[in-house]
């Protein structure tokens, strides 16, 4: 009856949609003191983080409750991203979801499991009818676990708002979670700008004065023609002091004398937004010296909420050619660490010689042709104005076509650009397994970006630059036998095989046992699937594999127990 009484609440509730949200709303998902191992619009590869990652202890199997009352509205499971996950619907307008999960609910589980049988495959989403699963704040709805695209067991937990979508900053909702640690800061870099164009001058470390105020060694002496300038920091979280894993900030200042030049707080943003973390940060020091720098400046190109109106970020020098700066970032509980700054500017007039350069504007369509290649970047595919280069061609072994450079890897793209490279002499029977591999600085492939064979040329959508070639996949996934194991959780045997492919990834899997479809598990970072088996089985028995890969090739894998 109570559950029933839950629809009802829908009704004055459903038109509400709130920025902040209400403290005591919800209840922590596990029953364990929280300490983080993801924050909020942490910054991850090509995306900003969605919600916050909470310890399960370096285990699974901890009880995952629901946050508020509610229904399950979608259940996806997968062998990438969240791996299993929940997402309940509640009266105040927000969605909560659950990733990363071990299993669900025995009422939720058995209705997956039927799904996976009727569809015979292991990937399944359901989006059930809101009486079909009522939950109450607290109820167990699921075990944390490890799966998907997780590198560690963790609860990734979201709240959304319900109609856009929008992920909020789950913090925001008062959720308690360990932290007694000032933010640590760094490296700082500097930047001008020319152009239309930003160039790093150089990175410099900071060092620590104590545990919440950090400086560089001394003046910093910039020069530029226009006197303008600009910065970015790195900076890390952690709970505690002697923890080894280091999380996101929450938010960053910066301060020249009395005015705020840039100021930004991670609450909320739109998933269509969520590539713009690679403007955010300094793109070329990420790929070529491992370094997270933030902007505390926003490109032309980035349209990421959070920094709309954050300021300029353009630092100018006083009367007598100083500017005293602050760096302020915080985490989540407000605890502060700041970096002191003084910059000079150079006494010593420099006469530099600009040259005139044939650039490539951010806000518009560019078409790149060469004898063997084309590339057409989109309006917006851009986040600033970069330096035109022509794709460059090289002879390549073994390959069906030269290596084509496409500029620099260093240089981030928002969307898919289209790109084509001319086929050479490719068989008949080989143009159904062509592809464009990735290709590294000692002309190995290294990877695949896919692509169709039509008319001569094989034509894909490259996600960053870098160096292309064509080739064909003809060799099938492997999978052999890996281990027979007991799994205390499900309380079940479970065995382990290794499906991999070498180039074009695997698409789809069949598993049968005594020749009937077997439910198997995927785990794609491991390569592994898996099959759950009741202990009572006695032999023999047969277990047969199928997987194919994107280009068509299968392989096989038949053993007896």
């Amino acid at each position: 009856m109570i559950k029933l009484i839950i629809l009802f609440q829908f009704i004055p509730w459903c038109l509400f949609a709130q920025n902040t949200l209400l403290n005591d709303y919800y209840s922590s998902p596990l029953a364990i003191s929280l300490s983080l191992s993801g924050t909020f619009c942490e910054i991850r590869n090509n995306h900003f983080h969605a919600g916050i990652d909470l310890r399960t202890q370096g285990k699974e199997g901890f009880p995952v409750l629901a946050a508020a009352n509610g229904f399950v509205s979608r259940i996806k499971v997968s062998s990438v991203g969240y791996g299993k996950a929940l997402y309940i619907t509640h009266p105040n307008g927000t969605v909560t979801v659950y990733g990363h999960l071990r299993a669900f609910a025995d009422n939720i589980q058995h209705c997956v499991e039927e799904m996976q049988h009727t569809q015979q495959k292991f990937e399944v989403e359901l989006f059930p009818d809101s009486n079909q699963f009522i939950v109450l704040k607290g109820e167990q709805i699921a075990l944390s676990g490890n799966s998907g695209g997780s590198e560690a067991p963790h609860l990734h937990f979201e709240i959304r708002e319900r109609y856009s979508e929008e992920p909020i900053n789950p913090l925001l909702s008062g959720l308690m979670v360990y932290d007694t640690v000032f933010p640590v800061i760094t490296h700082i870099a500097f930047y001008t700008n020319h152009s239309g164009s930003y160039e790093r001058n150089r990175i410099e470390r900071v060092k620590a004065i104590n545990d919440s105020v950090y400086a560089v060694d001394d003046t910093v002496r910039l020069w530029n023609t226009n006197n303008k300038f600009y910065i970015s920091f790195a900076a890390y979280d952690k709970a505690m002091a002697l923890d080894s894993n280091a999380v996101g900030i929450y938010s960053a200042t910066l301060i020249n004398g009395f005015d705020t030049l840039f100021n930004y707080q991670y609450n909320r943003f739109n998933f269509s937004d969520t590539r713009y973390v690679n403007a955010h940060i300094d793109y070329e020091a990420k790929i070529t010296e491992g370094i997270k720098l933030e902007r505390c400046f926003s490109l032309p190109g980035d349209s990421f909420p959070a920094f709309k109106n954050s300021g300029s970020g353009i630092i100018t020098f006083n009367e007598i050619a100083i500017a005293n700066l602050k760096l302020v970032v915080q985490d989540f509980k407000r605890q502060s660490s700041t970096l002191l700054l003084e910059l000079a500017k150079d006494s010593l007039i420099k006469k530099v010689k600009l040259i005139p350069k044939v650039t490539l504007v951010f806000n518009k369509e560019h078409i790149l042709k060469s004898k063997n290649a084309a590339l057409r970047i989109a309006k917006g595919n851009l986040y600033t104005t970069i330096d035109k280069e022509e794709l460059m061609e090289w002879k390549g072994r073994n390959l069906y076509s030269p290596i084509v450079k496409v500029f620099n890897k260093t240089i981030p793209l928002h969307k898919g650009a289209e790109f084509a490279i001319r086929a050479i002499k490719i068989p008949v029977v080989l143009q159904s397994k062509a592809l464009i591999a990735t290709i590294n600085d000692q002309n190995k492939i290294t990877g695949s970006v896919g692509g169709v064979y039509k008319n001569g040329w094989i034509k894909t959508s490259i996600r960053s630059f870098g160096n292309y070639a064509v080739t064909v996949d003809t060799t099938p996934p492997t999978i052999f036998h890996n281990q027979v194991a007991f799994d205390s959780i499900c309380n079940c045997n479970v065995v382990s095989f290794k499906i991999k492919d070498d180039l074009s990834g695997i698409e789809n899997y069949k598993g049968f046992f005594d020749n009937e479809w077997a439910l198997m598990e995927y785990d794609k970072k491991s390569d592994c699937l898996l099959y759950y088996f009741n202990n009572k089985i006695t032999g023999p028995h047969q277990i047969t594999i199928e997987a194919t890969d994107a280009k068509g090739n299968t392989g096989y894998f038949k053993s007896c127990f």
